[in-house]
């Protein structure tokens, strides 16, 4: 057996896929997940306009506030 890196590799190995079954099963993966993301950012994409623009505002500050906080947690805990 090869070494074999990530799920999808060795799970093809394990069941003794060929080449083409594992590129079928990455493509298939592939559009699964990605389709489900491309929707979300759609509808976040239209989301977006319902919203004003203060809420708008006041939510990039929250995140802002997140992100530092998570960066001094992470800079304390190394």
């Amino acid at each position: 057996m090869s070494k074999a890196r990530g799920f999808h590799a060795r799970f093809s190995v394990m069941l003794g896929a060929k080449q083409l079954d594992t590129i079928i099963i990455i493509a298939i993966t592939t559009v699964a997940v990605g389709g489900v993301k491309l929707g979300y950012a759609f509808m976040a994409d239209r989301a977006r306009l319902l919203i004003s623009s203060q809420i708008k505002k006041g939510t990039n500050i929250a995140a802002g506030f997140v992100m530092i906080a998570v960066g001094v947690l992470l800079i304390t805990k190394s």
